[in-house]
């Protein structure tokens, strides 16, 4: 996988700025990577593409895909106004070869098993499927389906704080809760009590352990982990717990009222 992929894998999202005010985009991708989302896209069917891109690409570092350009000297200019890479409107083959021969790097969209095939014969990266395609080789990104590298996502046109919105849409897409309440039977009322007040707000149940641990259940490690890293709260490595070569459970470095974080995903459970 080349950097540009592990890139976008590595956030799980990318947010399309559709039908954006050129003038509110800098506020947008600013709140937007507040709330941990550098990556965006800009589509080349909104008259002020350019703009836009060059707007939020100076004054902010960002990650950003340009989508639907239609020639060469079209994905010269946006790079030059800082786009990194390319989700093409189809599979324009021709386009594809210059666009290769020129060293950019590019999604196209796929609407057939036969362009598919064409695909995985041309050493594609990664595809961007508008239809269902049987993919067993190559990565898929897109708007739903499972399993896809990177998940893309339109910016909803009545939002005016863009920070609470994709912290929002993180803790939904990341399945984040909190499901067990874990405690040691000596502890002191003070912890009891707490850990009675944060099962009941949070509809947890409570189990007795040997520690005092809360349960965070999430869809999935990785993702999770990088997300939380951009509010500054880790996991300790030395905890971590793997299966099947990936790491599934782990304890944060953070607490609460004294209770430690035990993040665990959900479909792994140990």
């Amino acid at each position: 996988m080349n950097k540009i992929l592990r890139k976008c894998n590595e956030f799980g999202l990318m947010i399309r700025l559709n039908d954006i005010d050129p003038e509110n985009s800098l506020k947008c991708v600013k709140e937007l990577k507040k709330g941990n989302l550098p990556l965006c896209i800009v589509n080349v069917d909104n008259k002020n593409w350019e703009k836009i891109l060059s707007e939020i690409a100076f004054n902010e570092d960002l990650f950003i895909a340009v989508e639907n350009i239609n020639s060469v000297s079209e994905a010269y200019n946006a790079t030059a106004l800082g786009a990194q890479f390319f989700i093409l409107k189809n599979c324009e083959f021709d386009l594809m070869k210059d666009l290769t021969e020129n060293g950019f790097f590019y999604i196209p969209k796929v609407k057939s098993q036969e362009e598919y095939n064409i695909c995985v014969d041309n050493n594609i990266e990664c595809i961007y499927p508008l239809t269902h395609i049987d993919s067993n080789f190559l990565p898929t990104i897109g708007e739903s389906g499972n399993n896809l590298l990177f998940k893309i996502i339109d910016l909803p046109r009545d939002i005016t704080d863009y920070e609470l919105w994709i912290n929002s849409y993180f803790h939904n897409f990341l399945e984040l809760k909190f499901e067990i309440v874990e405690i040691n039977i000596k502890s002191t009322e003070e912890e009891k009590n707490f850990a009675k007040i944060f099962a009941a707000t949070n509809k947890c149940k409570i189990i007795e352990g040997e520690r005092n641990i809360l349960h965070l259940f999430c869809k999935d490690f990785t993702l999770t982990t990088n997300y939380l890293k951009w509010k500054e709260v880790y996991f300790d490595p030395s905890t971590a717990v793997v299966k099947n070569d990936k790491v599934v459970a782990g304890f944060l470095d953070t607490k609460m009222s004294g209770f430690t974080i035990l993040l665990k995903e959900r479909l792994n459970e140990y």
